[in-house]
């Protein structure tokens, strides 16, 4: 492996700096577009020189990086800010890593954060700072997904080992049990037939989507109408909405209930009145800017906050909500644990044992079926 700063004449006076580089067995050329006189030598043209030699230098070091698998601990010096902001953007965990992102900003205000600055005691001030205003499972989140960020910074060689895992078993926080909040079915009635101001009529659709599909917000607000088809289950021919889980990214295709079809019917006739031609099933969820990963989600938020307040629905109304409705309802009628799983797309049936704590009413059904006895026994008469 060598890599040679060479010359190449442009005419009798000037020569062109290149690099000639032997890699693998293979030779290749990098022309740096930097020209020089071919005799004498200014003080800027020596500068030129010393930027080719420095070009050079880096090259070198850069394929002995790759050639023995080491960690460029150049890299390691790079901005974790920076690193953050392009890992929001490729689509994948995006929306953790930009609530890691938004408290890793204001924490570090103006001043630069490297990954050699992560080590326990800027993790430890770090995490007890989130304590200071945040959840105890907010908080969990946030610093369970820096360590997925880290990983992958593990995987683009910037790091070699993960500085999250510096931190004791015993001091990371454990997300704790915490009760879901669902809406009853004859809530979900009271929302219906309630006359609304200022509530958007595609939020009040979307969500009762949500109530009746399980489908998060991620999935819901960038539905198109192209995801929606027919599928041939059995005999019957039956609405499903094909999409992949922003959380999970697998792949699902999701039987709809003839309260979702009906809700999604009603949607499309709107559409076709107003001569909305969105590729979108919701478009005012979407916004303005369809590349926004978040969508149109805080107008969303007070929108239903506006109608459960106008429901007299003392209830925290968001698209979760809607999604735990979903998951309590299913197991309510008595769908199997293992069947809401697949539909709510969780890959683990642990993920979805949280709902099956919620349902008084299941235990209610589940204890009223046990036979009872005749407790008080009737005495025999003496001959």
């Amino acid at each position: 492996m060598s890599v040679v700063l060479r010359e190449k004449p442009i005419d009798q006076k000037r020569v062109s700096l290149y690099l000639d580089i032997y890699h693998n067995k293979k030779r290749s050329y990098e022309f740096l577009n930097i020209h020089i006189p071919n005799k004498r030598l200014s003080t800027e043209d020596k500068e030129k020189k010393e930027v080719a030699e420095k070009i050079r230098s880096q090259r070198e070091y850069e394929l002995l990086v790759q050639e023995n698998g080491l960690v460029d601990k150049k890299k390691s010096q790079a901005d974790v800010i920076v690193f953050l902001e392009k890992l929001s953007k490729d689509g994948k965990n995006s929306t953790s890593y930009l609530r890691v992102l938004s408290r890793l900003k204001e924490y570090c205000e103006e001043e630069s954060l490297t990954f050699n600055d992560l080590n326990y005691d800027w993790l430890m001030s770090f995490q007890k700072w989130l304590q200071s205003y945040l959840k105890h499972n907010s908080v969990a989140y946030i610093m369970n997904a820096f360590k997925t960020a880290m990983s992958r910074s593990i995987e683009q060689k910037i790091i070699k080992h993960n500085p999250l895992n510096e931190i004791p078993k015993s001091q990371r926080l454990r997300n704790k049990a915490t009760k879901r909040t669902h809406i009853e079915l004859k809530e979900l009635q009271i929302l219906v037939n309630t006359t609304t101001k200022n509530v958007h009529p595609q939020v009040k659709q979307a969500y009762l989507l949500s109530a009746f599909c399980g489908m998060r917000w991620s999935d819901i607000f960038p539905l198109k109408w192209t995801d929606i088809s027919t599928k041939q289950i059995g005999s019957k021919e039956t609405w499903v909405i094909n999409f992949q889980q922003e959380k999970t990214e697998d792949i699902e295709y999701l039987p709809l209930s003839e309260q979702a079809v009906t809700i999604l019917k009603e949607r499309k006739k709107q559409a076709k009145e107003l001569k909305d031609k969105s590729p979108f099933v919701f478009p005012a969820l979407v916004g303005k800017n369809p590349k926004y990963k978040q969508g149109n989600y805080a107008w969303a938020r007070k929108n239903l906050k506006r109608w459960a307040e106008q429901a007299e629905i003392n209830k925290n109304l968001t698209f979760h909500t809607g999604r735990h409705t979903f998951a309590t309802m299913s197991l309510d009628q008595g769908i199997d644990l293992y069947t809401v799983s697949k539909l709510l797309g969780h890959r683990d049936i642990k993920t979805t044992t949280v709902y099956a704590k919620v349902s008084d009413q299941r235990k209610y059904d589940a204890v009223s079926k046990i036979p009872t006895l005749t407790l008080s026994a009737k005495k025999s008469k003496k001959k």
